[in-house]
């Protein structure tokens, strides 16, 4: 993801969270691929809120890493 476009997507995730089942955004962000934003849609829905900051900062890391590629 863009650093740009990063403000724009969490704004529109944190929107949406609000008008769609949360659940349902997830899986689709996962069905396509898009774990940057299934982190995104998991961290407004508490999915893992369980993980604690250090656990949930090396999530993020490796999903960045792996969008990169």
């Amino acid at each position: 993801m863009v650093d740009n476009d990063s403000s724009h997507v969490r704004r529109a995730i944190e929107h949406i969270c609000f008008l769609a089942d949360v659940n349902r955004l997830y899986d689709e962000a996962l069905g396509l691929y898009r774990l940057d934003v299934a982190l995104l849609i998991a961290q407004k829905s508490q999915k893992v809120h369980f993980l604690g900051d250090s656990a949930d900062s090396r999530i993020h890391e490796s999903i960045c890493l792996s969008c990169a590629v």
